[in-house]
């Protein structure tokens, strides 16, 4: 008996593999960029519920003191004359959320502690100083 011929090995081709890496690469250049374009979508959606989120504190804090957080200035915390500015967004935060991020102090006569009939920076301190037990035990209004 003679041995049957042994079939071939069988393999992909050099063509065929070429045409599958060829696929690939097409899906990838289709399907990358429209991952990116959700992704900076993504990020335009959250900025400007941030935004949103800003400005309705922001008339809040209209509505309850007559005025908008003050824009820049000295750093109250560090002392007079420190010098120390605070820009835009940092005195955004200090106003809206407080030094501890709990809220503002109210704007009510029994927490004007100098007596001047505003609520201002030597208020503040007193507030967060906790020197005085009567500021230490006063609830905060949380922005939100």
């Amino acid at each position: 008996m003679r041995n049957p011929k042994p079939e071939p090995a069988r393999a992909f081709t050099l063509i065929e593999l070429l045409a599958v890496v060829a696929i690939i690469a097409l899906l990838t250049s289709i399907v990358i960029p429209a991952v990116g374009l959700a992704r900076d979508q993504a990020k335009k959606t959250k900025t400007a519920a941030m935004i949103a989120a800003l400005e309705k504190a922001c008339e809040a804090f209209n509505a309850d003191n007559g005025h908008y957080p003050k824009s820049g200035g000295e750093n109250p915390f560090e002392g007079r004359g420190s010098g120390v500015q605070l820009s835009g967004a940092q005195w955004l935060g200090l106003q809206l959320l407080g030094v501890d991020q709990m809220g503002y102090v109210k704007p009510i006569r029994s927490h004007d502690s100098n007596g001047d009939g505003r609520i201002d920076e030597e208020d503040w301190l007193n507030w967060y100083s906790g020197l005085n037990p009567r500021y230490a035990r006063l609830s905060r209004i949380v922005a939100m």
